[in-house]
């Protein structure tokens, strides 16, 4: 087929995509937008017209384009005024540790809710303030009200203690639960963060051991980005204490290290090949099950089977690795593919590889990350500058280096595009410890 015929051809499936979908559908191709949740009960399949849609779609698609509500750009580091003191409340306590604020949490679910919504009880509330401005700002369906009606849906498949600390959290901090838990379950049924990981394993780091870098792009309504908060979970009945780089009230984890260097990353993923609708409210919350492995899994591969095992709401990339091993779960609610690292590297954005899931997708970050193929030994020092590489402006408001193997996180937080900003280092071992070990920080800068 010419290049002519071929051009004509796909104009005439636009016309009559456009035809039977109406303008509106086919523009929002072309313009940058966070996609809405897809009700399991209209897979992708049953629409008639979707095998091309879906084709012309995928021509189009670019993970890198994502919505920009107006945003004060002239706030600066000078507008922002320390947003956590530091405390205690029973077994709990907040620390400030090399610039970063660092929150202990032990016991029961309601001792960990109680310790959360006192140490954290303001930021707490412009947390749940935050998602209501946001919305309105996009004209989500619905609105806020829309959103909570949706979230409701997920209550029954929440795990029995996140359920706890929820409801206590949300009586302890004087909040509506509605409002809480809707916030808890927003990224399972708003598709609105962009995410990059590169893990680099043994034989291709200048360390000899596995490191993992992780940026969190997400939006900053009523400046989010100044509440990120690691916390340290030493819930009782759970295998294994866990850090989360986090907000406070959610309970969730979206990126974390357990103390037996099992670490992991989420990214939304917006097309898959499996017919799964984008979202799913049958399942557990996707950042609750994240918590579950960070809680009960020791491996890789204790994490793949706890995937398997349960289910799934919605599409995603959950990087995950331990000192030995590191994958990309590839995730729908029908299917778990795995796929695994290439010449000692693995990289990570919002598109699917592996042959069961992927479509095209043009990623420009995916591209520039696995550039680092050229690197023979790779650093701390390089895996920042590849994070820096790939950084979406003021959407990049977390990033991190895990070396596992060693429990050490570098942690860049506030203003952002964050990786333009130091690099904390903090020693989560002594953090790690069980609380009759008596705790102390070890600290440090890079």
């Amino acid at each position: 087929m010419t290049s002519l015929s071929w051009r004509a051809c796909l104009v005439y499936g636009i016309v009559l995509v456009t035809c039977y979908s109406g303008t509106a559908t086919f523009e929002q191709r072309f313009t940058p937008v966070c996609l809405a949740e897809e009700q399991a009960s209209q897979p992708r399949s049953a629409a008639p017209w979707s095998f091309l849609q879906r084709a012309l779609n995928n021509i189009f698609a670019s993970e890198d384009a994502f919505p920009v509500p107006s945003q004060d750009l002239g706030e600066s580091e000078a507008s922002s005024a320390p947003v956590y003191e530091v405390g205690t409340c029973d077994r709990g306590e907040l620390r400030i540790v090399n610039h970063v604020p660092v929150l202990i949490l032990r016991g029961k679910p309601e001792e960990i809710a109680l310790q959360e919504a006192k140490l954290t009880s303001h930021a707490i509330a412009n947390i749940v303030a935050a998602p209501q401005e946001f919305l309105r700002q996009l004209n989500y369906p619905g609105g806020w009200e829309g959103l909570i009606a949706r979230g409701r849906n997920y209550w029954r498949y929440v795990p029995d203690d996140y359920r706890r600390e929820l409801v206590s959290m949300a009586q302890t901090a004087g909040l509506n639960q509605d409002e809480l838990f809707a916030i808890n379950v927003l990224p399972d049924i708003y598709r609105s963060m962009a995410c990059s990981s590169l893990i680099v394993l043994p034989e291709r780091s200048a360390t000899g051991k596995t490191l993992f870098g992780r940026n969190l792009d997400f939006f900053s309504p009523r400046q989010l980005y100044r509440y990120t908060i690691v916390k340290v979970y030493e819930s009782d009945g759970a295998h294994h204490r866990f850090v989360s780089i986090g907000f406070p009230g959610f309970v969730g984890c979206l990126t974390g290290m357990n103390d037996a260097g099992l670490c992991l990353a989420v990214h939304e993923v917006h097309f898959t090949n499996d017919g799964s609708p984008i979202c799913s409210p049958q399942g557990i919350p996707y950042s609750m099950m994240m918590r579950q492995i960070m809680e009960r899994c020791s491996t890789v591969e204790e994490a793949i089977a706890h995937l398997k095992n349960n289910p799934r709401t919605t599409l995603l990339n959950i990087a995950l690795c331990d000192p030995k091993r590191a994958v990309v779960a590839e995730i729908t609610p029908k299917t778990v593919a795995i796929r695994e690292a290439e010449q000692g590297l693995l990289a990570c954005t919002n598109h699917f590889c592996t042959p069961e899931l992927k479509v095209f997708v043009i990623s420009r970050r995916y591209g520039e990350l696995l550039e680092a193929q050229a690197i023979p030994k790779i650093d701390v020092a390089t895996v920042q500058k590849k994070l820096d590489d790939v950084h979406l402006g003021f959407l990049t408001i977390q990033s991190v280096v895990f070396e596992p193997e060693d429990l050490v996180m570098h942690l860049s937080l506030g203003f952002p595009p964050v990786t333009k900003r130091p690099y904390r280092r903090l020693e989560m071992r002594t953090f790690l410890r069980s609380e009759a070990e008596d705790p102390s920080p070890a600290i440090g800068s890079r």
